[in-house]
């Protein structure tokens, strides 16, 4: 194995977060390492979620001690399906492989609707490279406006990190409703609401396994079929 290949996947991140030029051929190669380290090293990390992993409606949280441990969960991979409703589509894709660390996010998605095929995002908050079969990659500096554009979802993938583990988003105003255990079921923020549902238990950490997103005339459902903790 080069010195290259076995690298750690959190110090190709951390290069790549450093790395000022996001569209140079050495952060393309960085990118291609990162996820195939970060295929061999997450295989051990698939214990965390297991057969064992369910809701216990026993337990009351605290949400200022359990925002933080959702804080603290920065890496992470998840499978499953998302179905887009709006006035121009109304269509379901499959979530290949969803890994996120820290803010930078590697998305692989297929959809036999409307013409989209298997489909790669990769990039984080401020920087987004699109890949789809058989076309040449295509990159912005708008990731949510790149991802409207190109593949017709209304999905605002900037925020989805802190949303899909059921956290609102940093410094902006938000309305938060709990369930009996002290889980949140509804965050209200910058014009959508996500409601939550089907909360498991992977490891001590409560996360949902399904989240509705709404705003005006879209509605997005996330269906997730499996977390895994890295």
């Amino acid at each position: 194995m080069t010195e290259a290949a076995s690298a750690s996947p959190i110090a190709l991140y951390k290069e790549f977060r450093n790395d000022k030029t996001f569209f140079s051929i050495r952060v393309k190669q960085l990118l291609i390492l990162f996820f195939a380290g970060l295929c061999l090293n997450g295989c051990a990390s698939l214990g965390t979620t297991s057969k064992d992993d369910q809701q216990n409606t026993s337990i009351v949280y605290e949400w200022q001690a359990l925002q933080q441990r959702l804080n603290a969960l920065s890496s992470w991979e998840l499978l499953g399906k998302v179905g887009i409703r709006s006035p121009q589509n109304n269509f379901t894709a499959a979530i290949h492989r969803w890994t996120q660390v820290d803010d930078f996010f590697n998305i692989d998605i297929a959809s036999t609707f409307f013409g989209i095929g298997a489909s790669n995002l990769t990039g984080n908050a401020s920087t987004v490279m699109l890949s789809e079969a058989g076309e040449a990659p295509t990159y912005s500096d708008q990731p949510n406006t790149l991802i409207q554009e190109q593949l017709g979802l209304p999905l605002p993938i900037t925020h989805l990190s802190y949303w899909i583990k059921g956290l609102p988003l940093p410094g902006k105003p938000v309305d938060i409703s709990f369930n009996d255990q002290g889980l949140p079921i509804q965050i209200q923020q910058i014009g959508w609401t996500i409601n939550y549902s089907k909360h498991t238990l992977h490891g001590d950490i409560p996360l949902p396994g399904k989240i509705r997103l709404s705003r005006k005339r879209t509605t997005i459902t996330l269906a997730i079929k499996q977390w895994t903790l890295i």
